[in-house]
């Protein structure tokens, strides 16, 4: 009997192992006709672009001949600049056929996930439609050697038990199971840095209709969450009836700032002064200040963990409104449109800003030089969309640029799209009491970005946190599937990637346009681990060099990992480089105190924001009348700013009363 039920077991086992294989075939069958597909999908399109190209190219030469747009050649000051916006360019000026321009594409694949009940009923999200979970985080460890740890674990028992005593709250260990997003690491677990987090997404509102007798409308809508505290360090005694006399303090300072503003743009802007004056911009701004309304509400709200930290939590509600009958952001973004306009405003307000904050850290020539590049690269994609979407509109029944961009925001809103940036910022900013505390405060952070381009030395197995970087994490939610495709399919490589960019095998055979689809086809969820560059001097050693050449082999507890010798080359040129970035802020933070010639202005003006800020009789007052109602400002807990889309924000400029309006929300803590 004994005979018969072992046979019968390992039946049983064989058909499980036999169902494991066929399932690994089916999944592996199901990858391999995805490719066949793409690659299909990619000959077709190479077939229908060379049947386009005859009829673009005589297209071309008529609209050459009718005076139409050029071929536009860039010179923002950076070659690297320059190629991107070319590469751009070249990608909007090809043939698309009956799909439009790369904009239509968008709005095209956005309209896929919206469907409308009936006539006169809301827009509402498609209960079909794909959604595309994507997290980029940065890791202290380098590529390779987590697989290596886990295999080497199971024969070591000695590094195996080390293992076990990672504190529990390290982010980064290895023997996490989870796939997608929840593999990402969680930042608030750092021991020992600061939790920063920051959200960006897209909020419907009420329409117009909606709002029935209002006579004005938020453009801006802030919220702080304050943690305050008695002048006992006690949360206050009646934090209600407190609030309602903060409310009138606030109010008052928001209307005296605001007065403020007002008197010092109309004397004191360029754009106000007989050298520098632009009547058209004067115009605008002075439109849209003068309209401003502000708002202001204050009312404590109950937080449980509020009473741990002793103090109470007060929310102070800012919004700034402007007539719901006329548009006053219009004629600003009119102005903006045009070039001279936008050339007069680099030249007179971000260059004199970048001089002097350069001026301040000793390179005043550094950060004017690129502060100019980055104007010139946002002008020239300005003018290439516009150039592009002028071309396109020259049909009988154009489409405003402004109304697809509506229908994308739509859908977006909808889809509740959010882009959320985590980080764990080391303790190296100092009390901005000098300013050779905020120089160094500067220098030191600018330093721990660039430490997750250098390579560990010596690496740590398993990993734990730098406490000289800082961690980062960026997590795109519910972005639509469809668009993500259509980003990919036009603008990423269809080229394999070159010997010195390649991480896995699959990189030799698929392009990154086939793998990022079939990745977009196959998962809802990507997960996406930035690793340190690979040093020798990290302690790691690469197989193809181990025991070869007359080396001597890996001790059995050394890191080993599988990377090609040009990946390891450039592994370490960028790390070289980056630590020569590093030596570098390092000796500048040695001599922060130090002023050179160009930082005496950047430093008198920092030394008067200081001073400002202490003596400023509007702050000074606002400070004292709080000390007068027994409140101390202990942090802010919570911030949100909604700042409104110029979407039919006024009755003059609506095309359907029904339709919802959009704000952009940002929420940090």
């Amino acid at each position: 009997m004994s005979t018969v039920d072992e046979l019968r077991a390992l039946i049983e086992a064989e058909q499980r192992s036999h169902q494991a294989t066929m399932a690994e075939l089916h999944r592996e069958t199901a990858a391999l006709q995805s490719v066949l597909a793409d690659q299909q999908a990619a000959f077709t399109e190479l077939i229908t672009r060379v049947t386009e190209l005859r009829v673009a190219k005589g297209e071309f030469m008529a609209s050459q001949a009718a005076g139409g747009a050029k071929l536009r050649h860039f010179q923002t000051g950076c070659g690297l600049a320059d190629e991107i916006l070319m590469r751009l360019q070249a990608k909007l000026r090809e043939p698309t056929g009956k799909s439009g321009s790369l904009l239509d594409k968008l709005v095209a694949a956005a309209k896929e996930g919206l469907t409308r009940s009936g006539r006169g009923q809301p827009v509402r999200l498609a209960a079909d439609v794909a959604h595309t979970n994507i997290a980029i985080a940065t890791r202290p460890d380098i590529r390779g050697v987590r697989a290596w740890a886990k295999e080497h674990w199971a024969a070591c028992p000695r590094c195996a038990a080390a293992a076990t005593k990672l504190p529990r709250q390290e982010p980064y260990s290895y023997s996490s199971t989870s796939k997608g997003l929840r593999a990402a690491p969680d930042l608030r677990r750092v021991p020992g840095k600061r939790y920063r987090r920051v959200v960006v997404r897209l909020l419907q509102d009420r329409s117009l209709e909606a709002r029935g007798e209002e006579t004005t409308i938020e453009v801006v809508r802030s919220i702080l969450l304050l943690r305050v505290q008695s002048p006992q360090g006690q949360p206050l005694a009646d934090a209600r009836a407190t609030s309602a006399t903060v409310a009138d303090v606030v109010n008052r300072a928001v209307r005296e700032a605001l007065a403020m503003t007002q008197a010092r743009v109309r004397t004191s802007a360029p754009w106000n002064q007989a050298a520098t004056a632009n009547t058209e911009l004067s115009v605008a701004v002075d439109l849209l200040l003068h309209s401003i309304v502000p708002v202001v509400r204050v009312k404590a709200v109950n937080n449980p963990y509020a009473a741990q930290d002793r103090c109470s939590i007060l929310q102070v509600e800012v919004r700034l409104c402007t007539p719901i009958q006329i548009s006053v952001l219009t004629p600003l973004l009119d102005v903006m449109q045009r070039a001279d306009h936008r050339a007069y405003i680099a030249a007179h307000l971000w260059t004199p800003l970048a001089r002097t904050v350069g001026g301040f850290f000793g390179h005043q020539d550094v950060l004017q030089d690129y502060t100019g590049v980055a104007v010139r690269f946002v002008d020239g994609l300005f003018d290439l969309f516009v150039q592009a979407e002028q071309q396109r509109q020259r049909t009988p029944h154009p489409v405003e640029v402004t109304e697809k961009l509506y229908v994308l925001a739509h859908a977006l809103a909808l889809s509740n799209t959010t882009v959320e940036l985590e980080l764990a910022v080391p303790n190296v900013v100092e009390q901005l009491r000098s300013t050779g505390a905020a120089k160094r405060s500067g220098l030191r952070l600018a330093r721990a970005l660039l430490c997750n381009l250098t390579a560990p030395a010596p690496l740590q197995v398993p990993p734990a946190t730098d406490p000289g970087a800082v961690d980062l994490c960026v997590k795109i939610t519910r972005a639509p599937t469809a668009v993500l495709a259509l980003l990919n399919n036009t603008f990423s490589s269809n080229e394999r990637l070159p010997s010195t960019s390649r991480n896995s095998i699959l990189d030799l055979v698929v392009t990154p346009k086939i793998k990022i689809g079939m990745a977009l086809k196959l998962y809802s969820e990507l997960f996406i681990e930035v690793y340190r560059p690979f040093s020798r001097q990290s302690g790691v050693v690469i197989a193809a060099e181990n025991g070869v050449g007359g080396r001597p082999r890996a001790p059995a507890c050394v890191p080993v990992v599988d990377l090609s010798v040009d990946t390891v080359a450039a592994n370490e040129s960028l790390s070289a480089a980056t630590a020569t970035w590093v030596e570098a802020l390092r000796q500048q933070e040695q001599h922060a105190e130090e002023d050179s010639e160009v930082e005496v202005k950047g430093k008198a003006l920092a030394e008067q924001l200081l001073r400002d800020a202490e003596q400023n009789t509007l702050v000074g007052r606002v400070k004292k009348e709080l000390e007068g109602l027994e409140v101390k400002v202990v942090g802010v807990a919570n911030t949100h700013l909604d700042v409104a889309l110029p979407f039919g924000l006024s009755l003059m400029e609506a095309k359907d009363m029904s339709r919802p309006l959009f704000y952009v929300h940002v929420e940090s803590m």
